[in-house]
């Protein structure tokens, strides 16, 4: 096996890096920030009174709803999230 010096080491695990940050990037449609702002956005348009009934109206457990407020969700749930802020009903 080839030994690379350690300044082409060091550059190789910074691309490895950069793209397992980006795929994280890419999985993860709301960051965390975002959802927390949507919670807050919900609480001050009346919509709910509390993080249990933002989670009940998304349809999430209180377990669930402490790991998207920690890591963000995915694009179904940030859609969901805008569905309910801006009042939208169910797509029958």
């Amino acid at each position: 096996m080839v030994e690379l010096n350690p300044q082409l080491r060091k550059f190789v695990e910074s691309i490895s890096t950069a793209q397992k940050e980006q795929r994280e990037r890419a999985e993860t449609k709301m960051p965390a920030a975002a959802f927390n702002r949507w919670i807050d956005e919900m609480k001050v348009a009346g919509l709910a009174r509390s993080d249990a009934e933002c989670a009940r109206l998304l349809g999430v457990s209180a377990n669930a709803m402490v790991t998207l407020k920690k890591n963000g969700s995915d694009r179904r749930t940030a859609l969901a999230c805008r569905a309910l802020l801006h009042r939208m009903a169910p797509f029958d």
